[in-house]
């Protein structure tokens, strides 16, 4: 089934409707959802319930956009779960989006929250979305696709890989339903032996596919961290609160753009020190879309300190210790 929804917006964004695939990345992270969304000069939002493989889009823009993709339910989206599409300036341009990307895509009805983030002030002329099914066949290649896709991984004071859905089913149950209608039946059939080895079989495969995402995270990071000093999402933020215990910091002011996760990160690398805007003795600059440093002056946003760099970081972070105005 295709639903048709008719827009004309004077604002950031559009997109296009069916000849050509739009170039879609599934979202690695929440911090990447800030950063479009902060570094966008014009947007625009809406919100389609439908059940579709493919989302067209027929658009006109004077520069590139970016449609950040999220899958609503209950109000709520996991940033795992969501897409970001690239489509190219021209006028009347038409893009296919595959949704089935989406590591939380699953057949049933769903709830899109569509973000149109332009590039330009100038905005967009967004003409036409439409929804299309997919068949059979297309929905059994996105399972398989899902389970095959690497799963995401979750920094914070624990580290985590999420359990394999399938079209949003736990896999879990799943295969355990499976083991023991298998095994009931072989048992049934007095073959003690294959009913046995099959559920043995089982866990050992589940767990070699999980051992093979910790083993590729574990070698990620661990390349990542001896080259560049960063982890993950929370890029130099580990090595920025060992050099401020270091430092032998009171107290620190963070300038950030964003949620609070990296204030939450920073926060439990310094502890006891605390993150603060209150007669700080350090400041770290950290993902910030408006600070600035010029004649020994740190400013973000409204706030400025006398300030001196210490260091700077592999992914643009900066350390600065402060000094009574």
């Amino acid at each position: 089934m295709a639903s048709h929804f008719l827009l004309s917006l004077l604002f950031a964004p559009l997109i296009a409707l069916a000849q050509e695939p739009a170039i879609v990345t599934p979202i690695a992270d929440g911090a990447r959802i800030e950063s479009l969304l902060n570094t966008a000069k014009s947007r625009a939002t809406t919100e389609l319930t439908a059940r579709a493989t493919i989302m067209s889009l027929t658009y006109s823009s004077p520069a590139p956009l970016n449609v950040l993709i999220l899958y609503v339910t209950d109000g709520q989206f996991d940033p795992l779960d969501s897409l970001v599409a690239r489509l190219p300036p021209g006028t009347r341009n038409t893009v296919n989006i595959d949704l089935t990307e989406s590591p939380g895509w699953t057949p049933r009805e769903r709830m899109y929250r569509l973000h149109f983030l332009s590039e330009s002030t100038e905005g967009a002329a967004f003409e036409d979305i439409e929804f299309a099914g997919g068949s059979l066949w297309s929905i059994i290649l996105a399972g398989l696709k899902q389970f095959i896709r690497p799963l995401p991984f979750s920094p914070s004071s624990y580290h985590r890989l999420p359990s394999y859905t399938v079209l949003g089913i736990p896999l879990v149950p799943l295969v355990g339903a499976m083991i023991l209608f298998l095994s009931g039946w072989f048992l049934w059939s007095k073959n003690v032996q294959v009913a046995l080895v099959i559920p043995i079989t089982a866990l050992l495969l589940y767990n070699l596919r999980f051992s093979m995402d910790t083993v590729r995270y574990s070698l990620t990071h661990s390349r990542e961290w001896v080259r560049a000093q960063t982890y993950a999402t929370a890029g130099a933020l580990p090595q920025i609160g060992y050099d401020l215990l270091k430092e032998n910091a009171t107290g620190v002011y963070l300038c950030h753009t964003g949620t609070s996760f990296s204030k939450r990160t920073l926060a439990y690398h310094v502890y006891p020190v605390l993150i603060t805007d209150d007669n700080p003795s350090h400041a770290v600059v950290h993902a910030s879309m408006d600070w600035g440093y010029t004649n020994g002056i740190l400013s973000c946003g409204s706030d400025a300190f006398r300030a001196r760099k210490i260091k700077e970081y592999s992914d643009g972070s900066l350390l600065f210790s402060l000094s009574a105005s």
